[in-house]
């Protein structure tokens, strides 16, 4: 059976905005031992940005990722088929941040909910092709209410409904494969 996913990047914001360095007074560098372990623990960044376009190279990120000791990454949605071919099954291949994000640019929040809009239905066409061949897994980094998290006047800001149409076509992708 294959293991699918949704990511809401938004309830992830919510609970690492708690960790935030200032709020703890001067970070300190870890220790030792901390870091020993850290070499043996094997790590899935979820959350991994690639920013392949033109900001570094593959073979930059497989480096830090090693260093790193990250095993698997992935999960953000703005799928890369080069860090695919490059991890194999190490790869958490996810879609859909790109287009969420061409929708709100172009649309604001009422075109985030409208399941007919353009982007949106090229999108589900594609994404189910992507699910049924393995080559996504699920939809990542899906940002529901960041508002709270971005200034008032920021574009990206946004607060839809979890249960608005689009996400839960996206749900219905994830259980037709």
């Amino acid at each position: 059976m294959k293991k699918l996913f949704l990511s809401l990047g938004s309830l992830a914001l919510t609970t690492l905005s708690f960790a935030q360095p200032a709020m703890w007074g001067t970070p300190v560098a870890p220790r030792p031992e901390s870091e020993a372990l850290a070499q043996s623990v094997p790590i899935a960044d979820v959350h991994m940005h690639f920013n392949l376009r033109g900001q570094q190279t593959v073979e930059q990120m497989l480096q830090r990722m090693q260093t790193g000791n990250v095993r698997w990454g992935g999960g953000v949605g703005d799928y890369a088929g080069d860090m695919q071919a490059a991890l194999g099954d190490r790869y958490i291949p996810a879609i859909g941040q790109t287009e969420f994000t061409k929708v709100l640019m172009s649309s604001g929040e009422k075109g985030l909910q409208n399941i007919e809009h353009p982007v949106f239905v090229e999108f589900f066409k594609e994404a189910e092709v992507l699910m049924a061949s393995g080559k996504a897994r699920g939809f990542g980094e899906i940002h529901i209410d960041n508002k709270t998290t971005t200034s008032f006047n920021d574009p990206f800001g946004r607060s839809i409904p979890l249960e608005s149409p689009v996400v839960k076509r996206m749900g219905g992708v994830l259980n037709f494969v």
